[in-house]
């Protein structure tokens, strides 16, 4: 877990679109600081890597909503429960609890929301949550959820590939290009 909070705010730090200024360690946090010394992600280094076999853990369901209520207080984006990553055969001392970040009630593709929550305290140990650089958001659908059915299975089929639709399809704010996001459907 430690390894992907670096390697992300490492990645988020070395893109010419980061809104990263700063990358502080704070005793046992590393903080993101944004140019106007706004925090934008944070993780304590020191969680302990093994969970003694009889300590109080709390649910998952107790963490999303812990989780929850910390966001609120943390950010004023809207945002949409997406999952909760739980490690379980490495014991880990953590729940990873990422939100879809939204627009307009859309969400953005790979533009999640990071909570970590410690699974023995219920403190909080890590938020993510980086700003997306000024975008132009184009809005308009101009295709409906049955075409772009008939499109997936068309190019599948031309393919030859198997597979199987397990939800309605969502609308996605992707990129298109460096400034630019459209909506567009995303099946599962």
């Amino acid at each position: 877990f430690k390894a992907s909070i670096e390697e992300d705010a490492l990645n988020k730090s070395a893109s010419k679109s980061s809104k990263i200024k700063y990358s502080v360690m704070i005793g046992s946090y590393a903080v993101d600081i944004d140019k106007d010394y706004k925090v934008l992600g944070f993780s304590n280094k020191n969680i302990p890597a093994v969970v003694s076999e009889n300590a109080p853990r709390i649910t998952s369901e107790e963490a999303v909503s812990l989780a929850k209520s910390y966001l609120s207080k943390l950010t004023k984006d809207e945002y949409l429960f997406k999952e909760i990553k739980i490690d379980e055969d490495l014991q880990s001392p953590i729940y990873n609890i990422n939100f879809y970040k939204l627009k307009d009630g859309h969400p953005y593709y790979k533009q999640d929301i990071n909570i970590i929550i410690n699974n023995n305290t219920g403190k909080l140990e890590g938020y993510i949550n980086y700003p997306i650089a000024d975008i132009k958001y184009i809005n308009d659908i101009n295709i409906d959820k049955k075409e772009a059915r008939s499109i997936l299975d068309s190019n599948y089929k031309t393919l030859g590939l198997d597979y199987k639709v397990q939800n309605d399809p969502m609308l996605f704010y992707i990129s298109v290009s460096d400034n630019e996001m459209v909506l567009a459907y995303q099946f599962k």
